[in-house]
């Protein structure tokens, strides 16, 4: 009784009493803090944590410089315990009541990994720099066996410490970033369509470059077309991969590939007995054996309305089916191969001399050319109306 302050927490006996605490008892909530501090910050001295932010009040004044008043200290929506101080990936709360971690320390245990990763990732002790004592801290371990340490993974590459090969391309990460300088998330770093391993393994092409061997042609495609990626002049003739044609369709490996998007191994790509090469040149489209739609194919079309099919023009007569008169002598094809019998390839049939268009086959004074296009007469017989008259008289 002669005692003013029995538990000597800087509240008289008196005091206690009236606020409800135990004169007895230095800190009647077991928060760290005794009655009297708490009393002075004016937080709740029979409740541990006074704005119930999952946080004690000690923890809130000498840990983590929060307002054990306000269960959001900054405002920004999210509970003092629900943030995350260090930015470890472990609320303040977690560390502080289930892992035992310092939650404004990343790295409680300093063994180069954030608490968050070595807890959710890693399955390792935040609270020693090495868990399973071997000598070496886990940050320097190499979990995955790749070539590459925890820290390292983690700190420097952004790569996964647990997976042996993060990109799934058949190489370790530790190979991609050491020895071949590709990218551990990318299967296909150089995307030319192989993937690094296969290009490594397989192929030992480079797969940081898409075209290997600079002939024009990525290394997929001479893979595909059967060249050698390595060398840009497999055969010795001068002629770089990309400008060789492999299947002799009038176009380059390179155009095929690249700018029509054809098979430069198969000459006629859409099938419709037209080479790739020649529908280029008739600017149908080497991918649609019908081009405009109309219901006849390419090849059945007459593209200078001449009389003749494409392909019979460049595959049988061989003719221009550009060019309705390819000899220019005044004749159509179709006139001089099915009326006439001339050769559409040679203005001068039998070299006289005279064109043959200028010829007049039927001896009826009119040439060919006025009989065809003038009087509509048959320029292979000299009285057309057989009125005993020639065409000429």
């Amino acid at each position: 009784p002669k005692v003013a302050d029995t538990d000597k927490d800087g509240l008289s006996d008196g005091e206690e009493i009236k606020i409800g605490t135990d004169p007895m008892v230095a800190d009647v909530d077991e928060d760290g803090l005794s009655d009297g501090e708490e009393i002075a910050l004016k937080t709740n001295p029979l409740k541990a944590d006074s704005d119930g932010d999952g946080l004690s009040d000690w923890i809130e004044v000498n840990v983590l410089d929060t307002n054990p008043l306000q269960a959001d200290s900054d405002g920004d929506g999210t509970n003092d315990g629900d943030e995350d101080s260090d930015f470890d990936g472990l609320t303040n709360a977690i560390e502080l009541h289930i892992h035992k971690t310092n939650p404004k320390v990343a790295d409680t245990d300093e063994d180069r990994l954030s608490d968050g990763i070595e807890v959710n990732v890693l399955n390792t002790d935040p609270l020693k720099a090495d868990s399973n004592g071997n000598g070496v801290i886990d940050g320097n371990e190499d979990f995955d066996s790749d070539g590459l340490p925890n820290a390292s993974e983690l700190n420097l590459f952004d790569t996964n410490p647990v997976i042996y090969d993060t990109d799934g391309d058949g190489l370790s990460d530790g190979d991609e970033i050491n020895t071949h300088k590709t990218d551990p998330f990318l299967p296909d770093t150089d995307g030319d369509g192989l993937t690094d391993t296969g290009e490594v393994k397989l192929h030992n092409t480079n797969p940081n470059s898409v075209d290997t061997d600079g002939d024009k042609l990525s290394d997929n495609d001479e893979v595909y077309i059967e060249t050698n990626p390595l060398k840009a002049d497999p055969d010795g003739d001068g002629v770089l991969d990309g400008d060789e044609d492999a299947d002799k369709d009038g176009l380059t490996n390179f155009d095929e590939l690249y700018l029509y998007k054809t098979d430069p191994k198969d000459a006629d790509t859409d099938g419709d007995t037209l080479i790739d090469g020649d529908e280029v040149k008739l600017k149908t489209d080497p991918l649609v054996i019908d081009t405009d739609g109309d219901g006849v194919l390419d090849r059945d079309e007459d593209a200078d309305s001449d009389g003749l099919t494409n392909a019979d023009e460049l595959y049988k007569y061989l003719t221009n089916p550009l060019v309705v008169d390819t000899d220019g002598d005044k004749l159509s094809d179709r006139i001089e191969l099915l009326v006439l019998t001339t050769n559409p390839l040679n203005k001068d049939t039998d070299e006289d001399g005279v064109l043959d268009g200028n010829e007049d086959f039927d001896k009826d004074g009119l040439t060919n050319l006025v009989e065809l296009y003038i009087h509509k007469t048959d320029p292979r017989v000299a009285d057309t109306d057989q009125d005993s008259l020639s065409d000429g008289f």
